[in-house]
């Protein structure tokens, strides 16, 4: 297509309501028309056009009125950010590992410190795309319940965190390292805590929640409720308080990564 040196100074009649697409570009001596940007390229020298009769025209950036330059480069800003943001239903998979590890190498002094397991948590996402998502929140968690009192919960590990999804590659990510004892009877009374499961779920960068995976729906309906809980703190069932009292005793402890 032939390079415009300068804007056209007639296309169609402008109408009264413009398209939300179309702009109204003008150049320094302030003729004027309505088209849709398709591209900026060439180092931001070049701007394709269309016109409302569907002809597409390029142009040379400098052609352009400093206002309408403006509104140029806000259009390319606002596609750049478009392109990067992660879709509902995103073109990723995720892991989640959770797996009890070794811990013949650590000190076990007391009876709960005999039963504890260690955990080690780590998400890993994968995109399958060639296409780089910037500026998702991950969070995920996992809910433990205390055998001696069923009106609260663990939250034994979380992650909170701002990524860039790389471009067709993974990304592993480590939530907090716990050690935790299972329920165990001693006479009348339970001690230690069963594991009640985990959720994730990742926000694009117009906070939209995304992606959900969980062991339990109830976990995915209190989402917007466990965006900022922490790792070791108690919380009642329904997360509707910020935090209550309890004792993690010998049964419950954060660890080195």
């Amino acid at each position: 297509m032939k390079i415009q040196t300068v804007l056209l100074l007639s296309a169609l009649a402008i109408s009264d309501v413009l398209a939300a697409e179309f702009l109204k570009l003008s150049n320094d001596a302030g003729a004027s028309t309505e088209a849709k940007i398709i591209e900026v390229k060439d180092d931001f020298e070049i701007v394709t056009i269309q016109m409302k009769d569907g002809r597409e025209l390029e142009a040379k950036m400098s052609s352009f009125s400093k206002k309408s330059r403006k509104s140029i480069m806000s259009w390319f800003v606002a596609q750049e950010a478009e392109a990067t943001l992660l879709p509902k239903d995103p073109p990723i998979e995720v892991l989640f590992q959770y797996k009890k590890i070794n811990m013949d190498n650590y000190k076990k002094d007391t009876l709960a410190e005999k039963n504890r397991e260690r955990y080690k948590p780590k998400l890993i996402i994968r995109n399958k795309r060639a296409q780089e998502y910037k500026g998702n929140r991950v969070s995920a968690m996992i809910f433990a319940k205390p055998a001696n009192n069923l009106n609260q919960v663990l939250v034994a590990s979380a992650l909170h965190q701002t990524i860039d999804i790389p471009y067709k590659d993974s990304i592993t990510l480590d939530l907090d390292p716990f050690q935790i004892s299972d329920v165990k009877k001693n006479g009348r009374t339970q001690h230690g805590y069963s594991i009640q499961g985990y959720v994730i779920f990742i926000k694009n960068s117009k906070g939209e929640v995304v992606y959900t995976k969980s062991t339990s729906k109830k976990f995915e309906d209190l989402i917007e409720k466990l965006g900022s809980v922490q790792s070791g703190r108690w919380y009642d069932p329904k997360f509707s308080a910020e935090e209550v009292n309890g004792s993690h005793g010998a049964y419950y402890e954060l660890t080195a990564r």
